[in-house]
């Protein structure tokens, strides 16, 4: 029983001065930093110092909005250019079309053109007559007996 004590004190020990080590640790990051001090300055020439700095920042902003002027200004001087008056519009106008259909699944008219295009040219090139119709691929159905209507072509 003696050793186990003694193991068991031990792990105490240790675990209490991990803790501790901890908390010290913590206070020394987050305690706050000791200001020097610094050496005791008129007023006046603290608010002199301050509305110097104040007059170089004041200077600097009015150095950069005039290059910022001057930098829209040759900017905007393109546009009178004689280059840039010879530019044509070629902008195309979109027509209004009609949002969404009636059946949502179905192929959409130009689609189903096109399609149809397909089929015809691939139909014109080789005249087979197993060729199933163009309106069956469309829909999705292929049909198992040929077209009537496209083995004459």
């Amino acid at each position: 029983m003696q050793r186990e004590q003694v193991k068991a004190l031990i792990v105490d020990i240790i675990t209490w001065a991990g803790i501790i080590s901890v908390f010290v640790v913590g206070y020394l990051v987050f305690k706050p930093k000791s200001q020097i001090a610094s050496p005791v300055v008129d007023p006046a020439v603290a608010i002199a110092a301050r509305t110097e700095a104040i007059g170089a920042d004041i200077g600097r902003a009015v150095a950069g909005m005039k290059e910022l002027t001057q930098a829209v200004n040759d900017s905007l001087s393109i546009f009178d250019e004689p280059i840039f008056q010879k530019l044509e519009d070629f902008s195309l106008t979109l027509t209004p079309e009609t949002v969404g259909r009636d059946n949502p699944f179905e192929q959409a008219a130009w689609k189903r053109k096109i399609k149809i295009d397909e089929l015809d040219a691939a139909a014109m090139g080789r005249q087979t007559s197993g060729k199933a119709s163009s309106d069956a691929l469309l829909s999705g159905v292929a049909s198992s007996t040929p077209d009537m209507r496209l083995i004459g072509r």
